[in-house]
């Protein structure tokens, strides 16, 4: 017994080895006094755990098998039977019974062909469920959370982007759960039509408002947002709604071709996708 643990056993004899220095790579080195083999202490679970972690960064980079082996200083053959073993056993899903809080996003794997349907414990932080689609509607959201409902799944709040799909899924599997919208997809949005720097005055303040989302924690938060939020719309009503009609009776915002119209165009849509959020209670 030494005093870092149990001595390293000889692979060939069985016997106990001796501290021997250490390997060029910093690791101990023992020595089997009977046989005279060196050798060095292994933890499997570390070495797995390495290898899991070359494999998942391969699979979401860049780097090809070559430059894997290069790294790690083995064949491209090693690379690829360490890779294998994490092929033939993919992630299963943890189902959690009636978990509070649920999150629902769906990505795109390969475009117009493959998307992901992704179901996540909001509090414990992983996830749930996952089911590949060829589209993101309300047919394979309503097959997804059936499957949900079906290995017990009834959360007490839902959140998600708030697609029409999704939504419409939602209240036919749970008719009694609470929808919250993800703020971080708002404002994604939001910053995304109105750009970093928008050219008006009106579209500053609401990518000011808009980025403020986040920061609501408290019941008196969300009353001041949304009254400033109003407020915002009605400083900006006329402006926002001014249309022209032409003589088929077509009508286009007045503002359009001004300079900056296609930025009031965006703050149109912007004020646009809040209200409904704020009418729809999410």
């Amino acid at each position: 017994m030494t005093l870092s643990g149990p001595r390293k056993r000889c692979p060939s004899c069985g016997k106990q080895m001796q501290r021997w220095g250490t390997h060029p790579s910093g690791t101990k080195r023992w020595r089997c006094p009977e046989c005279g083999k060196n050798a060095v202490r292994k933890r499997k679970d570390n070495q797995v755990r390495a290898r899991l972690f070359s494999f998942v960064r391969w699979l979401n980079g860049k780097s090809t098998l070559t430059e894997v082996a290069s790294e790690k200083g083995v064949s491209v053959q090693s690379v690829s039977a360490w890779f294998c073993a994490f092929w033939q056993n993919p992630p299963k899903p943890q189902l959690v019974p009636n978990p509070r809080v649920l999150v629902l996003d769906a990505t795109s794997v390969v475009p117009r062909r493959c998307m992901l349907l992704i179901a996540g414990d909001g509090i414990r932080r992983h996830p749930v469920s996952w089911a590949p689609t060829s589209r993101e509607c309300h047919a394979s959201w309503l097959d997804f959370l059936r499957n949900l409902m079906w290995h017990d799944t009834e959360p007490d709040v839902v959140v998600c982007d708030g697609q029409r799909g999704l939504l419409n899924a939602i209240h036919d599997v749970w008719p009694k759960a609470r929808i919250q919208r993800c703020l971080v997809h708002v404002v994604r949005q939001a910053s995304l039509w109105l750009t970093q720097n928008p050219k008006t005055l009106a579209g500053l303040h609401l990518l000011s408002l808009v980025r403020g989302l986040p920061y609501v924690r408290t019941k008196r938060q969300k009353r001041r947002w949304i009254r400033a939020f109003h407020s915002w719309e009605r400083k900006h009503d006329a402006f926002l709604k001014d249309r022209t009609y032409g003589p088929s009776g077509r009508w286009w915002y007045t503002h359009r071709k001004l300079r900056g119209g296609v930025t009031m165009e965006l703050e149109q849509r912007v004020w646009s996708y809040v209200a409904v959020m704020l009418r729809q209670g999410h």
